[in-house]
């Protein structure tokens, strides 16, 4: 059976894409993202980012689709798992998506504002 579950993420839908983690541990379980990706029909003309994933008790996939334009929607589709498990797979990619999401731009390039600062 097939478990859907959705949240906000307050990432822009871009940059909540690039931000998607190689895995996750949850609960002592790796989930892994597959590297495949494709579109996902939402409505006529308006698609979602679909990213999958694989875990010893099967696979899912992660649908991302822009809520707005400082946010988007995380919908998780997985199966083998309970509902509760997989409520905490999706809190898990989400955390993981903001925290990567809230890096200063300065602690990514600290060597060029350094060359900067001593030019």
């Amino acid at each position: 059976m097939v478990i859907t579950t959705h949240r906000f993420v307050d990432v822009p839908l871009l940059r909540a894409i690039e931000h998607l983690p190689q895995a996750v541990n949850v609960d002592g379980a790796t989930y892994r993202f597959t590297g495949e990706v494709s579109s996902a029909p939402i409505i006529r003309g308006f698609n979602a980012h679909r990213a999958y994933f694989v875990h010893a008790g099967g696979a899912g996939h992660v649908d991302l689709s822009s809520a707005n334009t400082w946010r988007c929607e995380m919908v998780v589709h997985v199966e083998g798992l309970r509902r509760d498990r997989a409520e905490r797979v999706l809190l898990a990619l989400r955390t993981a998506v903001v925290a990567a999401s809230t890096i200063p731009a300065a602690t990514a390039a600290d060597d060029r504002i350094e060359a900067c600062r001593t030019a």
